[in-house]
């Protein structure tokens, strides 16, 4: 099999072929955390899936609030941390709310 490259037309379309790749690679892999790094919130988030044994995608997002159109586009705002269950239809925001969704929900299976 050969080796395709491609120049990445922008950090969003960059992300989109990122999740296509997980998806190619681990089929059940549904759980997606936009996340930004250094952020406390998003960190107790990361620790909770971990913890939970829960296999997930990070998409790590800009620090400005006005770059973070992907996270808009999939949660309605631009905040961080935002967890996405596509096997459920699940879209979260705020960190207490979601670790509470992972004990209850996700830390079951």
């Amino acid at each position: 099999m050969s080796k395709r490259y491609y120049t990445v037309i922008s950090y969003e379309f960059q992300i989109h072929i990122n999740l296509l790749q997980d998806t190619i690679t681990n089929p059940n892999m549904t759980i997606t955390l936009y996340a930004l790094d250094g952020c406390p919130y998003c960190e107790t988030v990361h620790e909770a899936l971990t913890n939970a044994g829960v296999e997930y995608t990070t998409i790590w997002v800009d620090a400005l609030h006005s770059e973070r159109d992907e996270v808009r586009r999939v949660s309605g705002q631009r905040g961080v941390p935002v967890l996405i269950d596509e096997t459920r239809g699940v879209t979260m925001c705020e960190s207490a709310n979601i670790e509470t969704y992972v004990q209850q929900t996700l830390a079951s299976e």
